[in-house]
């Protein structure tokens, strides 16, 4: 409303200032208050154009009516509209169009505008001499609507134009996203379900306890595998945003650490802080560093002790150490790194630090920090 009084203010200086210059020094009363009249209902149109936005057509009648009267009014309105002093008219009529175009809700407010529109055209065009004269007058006085109404409609088509475009973008994602669901549902999922398959039948042939536990083993494994695949094809699936959900990151580090325990790594978890509901993408990347720092581990120290801290203050730290000594501490095997710098890449798109390397006393370190941003 400010905004739209400084508007109001600014236009009646500047109509002040064009116009004193071109008036006589003394007016008759009748046509002081003409000139008042005309510049209060001016005043009054506008506000009435900026506050009406549920109903535009009432602002645009206003705008109409008023610009109706100070063409028909004569003296001294019309020395002034013959100089070319009187800008309001095309301002507002042009700002009071394209509010009806913009913010219409019924058909009948577009009736409405278009039946006072032509209204205020014929108004101009009766003050011209002869037919001709008269048409152009009037074609000269809808330039400003047109003009609004035109560049309105720019408008509107480009927003649908960018809307199509942003659907289509849209269709094609979730078309790659069905593509890839069904090739992962396909591929690994038809193997993980014959390893479960075969583990399960070693479960049940083999004479030896410790086969038998490590085929029980292997089974749920590849249970857990399948339930974490069926998870991912059900987002791949999914065309709605991830709502976010209450995961605790604790909870996550502590299964993987107990299934680590079970396949018989040594492994501790220290945890410092308060647990809290993070992301979803947080928790999900605070689980895959607990879940690359035991595999690898395993992987190249076997025989070490693993020590997972997690850290929950100002950000949320992750420590994966292992105590190997020697050359197996840092080591890669030909093939391996390729799931630190994908993990690195995901720590850094969430505004994390993601580093790994010998520690000075010894053994190897995966440390990440992450920023805690809580959900909500």
């Amino acid at each position: 409303m400010a905004k739209v009084l400084t508007v109001v203010t600014l236009l009646s200086a500047g109509f002040a200032a064009v116009v004193a210059p071109t008036l006589p020094g003394s007016l008759p009363r009748a046509q002081v208050l003409a000139l008042v009249a005309g510049l209060v209902a001016q005043v009054a149109a506008t506000l009435l154009v900026s506050r009406r936005q549920d109903r535009p057509h009432l602002g645009f009648a206003a705008t109409a009516l008023v610009s109706a009267g100070i063409v028909l009014a004569g003296e001294p309105w019309s020395e002034l509209m013959t100089v070319g002093a009187v800008a309001w008219i095309p301002v507002a009529l042009a700002w009071a169009a394209a509010r009806v175009f913009e913010y219409h809700r019924t058909r009948w407010q577009l009736v409405v505008s278009l039946v006072l529109g032509v209204g205020y055209l014929v108004a101009v065009g009766s003050q011209a001499d002869g037919g001709w004269a008269r048409g152009t007058t009037a074609l000269a006085a809808a330039v400003p609507i047109l003009g609004s109404l035109t560049v309105m409609l720019a408008l509107r088509l480009r927003r649908a134009r960018l809307d199509q475009l942003e659907s289509l973008a849209r269709q094609r994602v979730a078309a790659e996203r069905e593509q890839l669901a069904a090739e992962i549902h396909d591929t690994l999922g038809r193997h993980l379900t014959l390893l479960v398959l075969r583990a399960n039948t070693l479960t049940l042939t083999a004479d030896d306890p410790a086969v038998k536990e490590a085929g029980e083993q292997l089974s749920g494994f590849g249970s857990a595998a399948l339930t974490d695949l069926r998870r991912l094809v059900g987002l791949l699936h999914s065309t709605a945003a991830p709502t976010p959900v209450d995961d605790q990151v604790a909870v996550s580090a502590q299964e993987l650490v107990a299934e680590a325990q079970a396949a018989g790594q040594q492994v501790q978890l220290t945890e410092r802080g308060t647990s809290t509901p993070l992301s979803p993408a947080l928790g999900r990347t605070v689980q895959r560093v607990v879940q690359e720092g035991l595999t690898n581990a395993r992987r190249h120290a076997p025989d070490s002790e693993v020590a997972v801290e997690l850290t929950v203050a100002d950000e949320l730290e992750v420590v994966v150490r292992n105590s190997a000594t020697g050359s197996s501490a840092g080591v890669v095997q030909p093939g391996g790194g390729l799931g630190l710098e994908a993990l690195r890449r995901r720590v850094e798109l969430l505004g994390g630090r993601c580093e790994s390397g010998p520690e000075p006393s010894g053994g190897y370190a995966l440390r990440v920090r992450l920023p805690r941003v809580r959900h909500g």
